[in-house]
């Protein structure tokens, strides 16, 4: 069987309609075919097809004499590509032949080919009638995330750390860079508004009133009736050093502030795309939203992945406070950081949303900030009050490191987490809780263009020194390894290495029992550049990982004959495995990926005791492929070896719970 480099895309179709909608769509002749579905590539989220339809093309709709005023909705119009203006003028006919209370523009969302609209139900064919509308969605409800909120302590505090502030190392970060407190940072936060208080400066904030449509140059002024926003903005930008109330983790950031929630805390995912491109007009570096509601809205994924990727703003939401699986946009954006809550003892909090989204935690419970009175004080619970943590740990990081990418921020803050439950990524935690200082150590390590970083992050359980680990290379030199490992300590160490070479990393124990969970909940992972080369915890006397580092298989072409290929220019890779002869050889999962295409072979194949594999595929040589063996049990196989075009580039019989490989001219 042969695979060669073809890109394919999965379509996941998802429609949204209502029954008014369905009875249109089955009853008008379809004189007007539209596009039914359609695909997002979002990292974690795929749409596809949106409310669409076909209608006789008409402008004028049936009106009853007698009817009571019509009920209203919120859509998301997308225009054909390319053709916005004319979609626009299109629209604006349609107002003017039905009138505002028929159609009504909300937002024209200025630099995407989305419109906000407010009609009613009738007008939904007229709509898919325009020659250059694309399709439409219904628009979302989208509100703050504030699970409590305590009592309001009515007068002026001394000046303290609330228990948030330390818990990231806000403190820790100032005094290791400069008394780095986010200068020349823009962070924009969308939410109920500011209110002006002793204990913020707003005399360089700049804002948008999306609800009075007003700002700071025509006649708009800071308010904030509900509080919440108030609160989030003081635990990011809170006065330090003013003997007065609390600080905030980056008090010199400036802040711009979008007013997206009525007195109700209502709005909707258009109104968050449009508050982002406010953000975004403003000069941002980084968004907080400590908001958040069910229902994929198009135009705020859109409107993200276009930030993220083009302008490089880092985007933080609260995940959520269902206290389960709830997904909640746009924290589950693959652009967007989202942020469950912690309480001080670092538990996760009751309330706090469980989901494959979550990538960080912070604290979010008795969280002390600014009230919205001028002077006062108040302690609020929620995703809502962790998010801004994370918001003010990215500004600082920002700010000690302006050239540094968002990529290059969120991947700091990620690897440098404190890792708490399982190893690795989970849903509790994520990656883990946010550090300022560890995050900031690592954006300063800087490794030259033929180099690469490694990181090693290790928990130790009750008996460190049974403990050792390090990485040598096929020379068998040791280029990294332990040293002076305290009991149940929590460590992150990295160094740069040459990118050319290739490595292995082991740890071993001394009794024979790894780092979890006789005595302690250790654990370990290991990172080359952004890959995972190695996690575990339960590994007996010993582990190691698979191979990693530029140098290791591939091999570019030297002029001679390719004799492991054949003439169409593709090369073999064998794979022999033999499953383990334990009884748990079903707990074993194989499958390989083109890193490029994210095409998978052998996928998620399950082992049986003592099968014997022997499988060969033919691959294109440029491509970057990984295979990847995993073990539950940690019992690995009898025997693992795979040979590309003619050369091992793994032979691991010992391996327990996962075996990496990545190989390939384009790695």
């Amino acid at each position: 069987m042969k695979f060669t480099r073809a890109c394919f895309t999965m379509m996941v179709a998802m429609t949204l309609s209502t029954s008014s909608f369905a009875a249109t769509h089955n009853t008008k002749e379809n004189k007007h075919e539209k596009k039914q579905e359609r695909t997002l590539n979002n990292d974690d989220v795929h749409v596809g097809s949106l409310r669409s339809g076909t209608t006789t093309k008409t402008h004028t709709a049936a009106k009853d004499a007698g009817k009571k005023e019509e009920e209203t909705e919120r859509i998301i119009v997308r225009c054909k590509p390319g053709a916005e203006k004319l979609c626009l003028e299109e629209i604006n006919d349609l107002i003017k032949s039905e009138g505002e209370s028929k159609v009504k523009m909300v937002h024209t969302l200025d630099g995407t080919d989305f419109f906000s609209l407010k009609i009613t139900k009738d007008e939904e064919e007229n709509i898919m009638a325009l020659d250059d509308v694309f399709d439409f969605e219904m628009d979302v409800v989208r509100h703050p995330l504030v699970h409590s909120r305590g009592e309001v302590i009515s007068r002026r505090l001394a000046e303290q750390d609330p228990w948030g502030f330390d818990k990231v190392n806000a403190r820790e970060m100032w005094n290791a860079y400069g008394n780095n407190r986010g200068s020349g940072v823009t962070v924009c936060v969308m939410d109920s508004g500011l209110e002006p208080h002793v204990d913020i400066d707003t005399s360089a904030t700049t804002f948008d009133d999306l609800i009075t449509e007003k700002d700071e140059t025509n006649g708009g002024s800071l308010t904030d009736p509900d509080g919440h926003g108030t609160h989030v903005a003081g635990t990011i930008a809170a006065k330090a050093g003013n003997n007065e109330g609390i600080v905030g983790v980056a008090p010199n950031v400036k802040l711009h502030i979008v007013r997206v929630f009525n007195d109700n805390g209502v709005w909707y995912g258009g109104d968050i795309a449009a508050a982002a491109v406010k953000c975004e007009e403003a000069g941002a570096d980084v968004i907080n939203m400590s908001l958040g509601g069910g229902g994929v809205s198009e135009v705020e994924i859109s409107t993200f992945n276009r930030l993220y990727a083009e302008k490089g703003i880092i985007s933080v939401a609260a995940a959520g406070n269902s206290g389960n699986g709830n997904i909640e946009y746009p924290a589950a954006i693959g652009s967007v950081i989202s942020v469950a809550a912690i309480k001080q003892n670092e538990n996760l909090a009751g309330f706090s949303t469980r989901n494959q989204f979550v990538e960080l935690a912070a604290p979010g419970v008795n969280v002390l900030s600014l009230a919205n009175d001028g002077e006062s004080y108040v302690a609020f619970q929620g995703t809502s009050m962790a998010s801004p943590h994370v918001a003010g740990v990215a500004a600082l990081l920002k700010g000690a490191y302006p050239s540094a990418t968002a990529e290059e921020i969120r991947h700091a803050m990620r690897i440098t987490a404190k890792d708490k439950s399982t190893a690795g990524r989970d849903a509790l935690y994520g990656f883990g809780i946010v550090n300022a200082k560890a995050a900031a150590d690592y954006l300063g390590t800087s490794c030259s263009n033929n180099e690469e970083k490694v990181v090693v992050r290790l928990v130790t359980d009750g008996y460190a020194e049974e403990t050792s680990w390090a990485i040598t290379n096929s020379n068998e030199q040791t280029v990294f390894e332990s040293t002076g490992l305290a009991n149940s300590e929590s460590i992150m160490v990295s160094k740069c290495i040459p990118k050319n070479a290739c490595y292995t990393f082991a740890i071993g124990d001394a009794y024979g029992d790894g780092i979890c969970c006789s005595y302690g909940n250790g654990r370990v992972e290991v990172f080359y550049g952004s890959s995972l080369e190695f996690e575990g915890a339960e590994y007996g006397g010993g582990a190691t990982s698979g191979e990693f580092g530029g140098g290791c298989g591939g091999g570019g072409d030297d002029g001679g004959d390719d004799e492991g290929g054949d003439d169409n220019g593709l090369k073999t890779l064998t794979l022999e495995f033999v499953g383990g002869s334990n009884a748990f050889a079903e707990r074993t999962r194989f499958w390989m990926r083109d890193q490029d295409t994210k095409e998978k072979f052998w996928n998620d194949k399950r082992m049986q005791d003592g099968e014997v594999i022997s499988e060969s595929i033919e691959l294109d040589p440029a491509g970057c492929y990984l295979f990847l063996a995993r073990n539950n049990a940690g019992n690995g196989s009898d025997k693992l070896v795979l040979t590309w075009d003619g050369v091992k580039i793994s032979n691991n019989p010992n391996w327990t719970n996962r075996h990496r490989k990545k190989f390939g001219d384009g790695c």
